[in-house]
């Protein structure tokens, strides 16, 4: 190989590294959903029997609402729908953080009411989960 070859080889080398090294800071920034699933991953444990659980007892209400709105348990919780018994069940097992869970479990038992007396359709009530 001649110098010149090895010169655009060693470009393209520094080139890769350098749009990978810009493409993950990218990634990590606040908007990205990586960020948010890491983010996320700070509030989520397990409970006894190792389910996961959304840990935010420490957290002021609007900062537990936030954390629940981009949490992986309120997809679980709603794809229980219209079971309301189970999602009254996971919303006990699954948070722990008396504001947010009396708050979604309350929320739970309005929404059941509306929807069994059909005055509010599946996805006002998936909605009104979303504070």
């Amino acid at each position: 190989m001649n110098k010149g070859m090895l010169f655009y080889i060693a470009i393209g080398v520094g080139a890769y590294f350098l749009l990978t090294g810009f493409l993950d800071k990218i990634d990590d920034s606040p908007k990205s959903k990586k960020h948010q699933q890491k983010k996320e991953n700070i509030y989520i444990g397990t409970n006894s029997v190792g389910d996961p659980m959304l840990k935010v007892s420490k957290l002021n209400p609007k900062k537990q609402i936030d954390v629940w709105n981009n949490s992986s348990i309120k997809i679980e919780i709603l794809n229980q729908f219209p079971k309301f018994k189970m999602m009254k069940s996971k919303t006990k097992q699954s948070i722990e953080g008396e504001y947010l869970k009396n708050k979604i479990y309350s929320e739970i038992e309005y929404i059941e009411g509306e929807y069994v007396s059909g005055q509010i359709n599946r996805e006002k009530a998936i909605k009104r989960l979303s504070f």
